[in-house]
C-alpha cells in the first residue's frame, strides 16, 4: 500500500505540457503589466519629443505646460514600475524557477519508444559482445594448444628431456625447459569483457595493425 501511494503521488506530480503552458501563461500575464508600463513610457516620450521638435517661434505656453506635465507623469510611471518590480518580480521569479519541468523531460525521455526500443537492442547486443568476447578467448586458447601440440610433435620436448637427463649439464646450468607445454598464446591477446566498448575496439585494431 504505501508504495502505491508512493506511485500516486509521483504520477500527480507529473505534469503535462499543458500545465507547463498554463503556469507560464499566468506569469507572463503577470510580468505583461511591465510592458504597459514601458509602452506608456515610450508612447509619452514620442509625445514629448514631438512637441519639442517645433520651432521655438511655434511654440505655445500649453505646448510648456504640456511637455512639464508629460515629463511628471514619465516620471510617476517610472516611479511606479520600480515600486511594482520590487513587490512582484520576486515572487514571479521564483515561481519561474520553480516550473516544474524536469520530471517533464525525465517522464517524456522514459516513455520514448524509439529510447526504450534502442535500450532493449544495446542490451542485446551487449549479450552477444560479451559471448562473442568469451567464444573468442576460448577460440585463442584452443588455437594456441593446437599450435603447441604440432610442436609438440616435432619432438621438442623429448629433446630438451634428453638434454636436461644428462648430469654434467645439469648441475652447471641447471633444468632447462623448452617453454611449450604451458604456452597458452600472449596473454595480451586476450580480451576482459569489463572493459569499455572503446577500450576493447582499441585493442582489436592494434591487435590488427591498423
Amino acid at each position: 500500500m504505501p508504495f502505491l501511494f508512493l506511485e500516486r503521488m509521483e504520477e500527480k506530480e507529473m505534469p503535462t505540457l499543458q500545465e507547463i503552458k498554463d503556469q507560464v501563461d499566468n506569469l507572463r500575464q503577470q510580468l505583461a503589466i511591465f510592458d504597459g508600463f514601458d509602452e506608456e513610457i515610450k508612447k509619452t516620450q514620442e509625445e514629448v519629443e514631438y512637441i519639442k521638435a517645433k520651432k521655438a517661434e511655434m511654440q505655445t505656453f500649453e505646448d510648456f505646460k504640456a511637455i512639464n506635465s508629460k515629463e511628471k507623469y514619465i516620471a510617476d510611471l517610472r516611479e511606479q514600475k520600480k515600486k511594482l518590480e520590487c513587490e512582484r518580480v520576486g515572487d514571479i521569479a521564483t515561481k519561474a524557477v520553480g516550473l516544474s519541468v524536469t520530471p517533464y523531460f525525465k517522464n517524456g525521455l522514459e516513455q520514448d519508444k524509439t529510447i526504450k526500443n534502442q535500450r532493449q537492442e544495446i542490451k542485446q547486443k551487449s549479450i552477444e559482445l560479451i559471448e562473442l568476447i568469451e567464444n573468442y578467448n576460448e577460440t585463442y586458447k584452443n588455437t594456441a594448444q593446437k599450435l603447441v601440440d604440432e610442436v609438440l610433435g616435432t619432438g621438442i620436448q623429448e629433446l630438451f628431456d634428453k638434454i636436461n637427463s644428462l648430469p654434467e649439464y645439469t648441475r652447471k646450468n641447471g633444468y632447462v625447459s623448452c617453454g611449450v607445454a604451458s604456452y597458452t598464446g600472449e596473454s595480451n591477446r586476450y580480451l576482459d569483457s569489463t572493459d569499455t566498448l572503446g577500450y576493447i575496439i582499441g585493442r582489436i585494431r592494434l591487435f590488427e595493425g591498423e
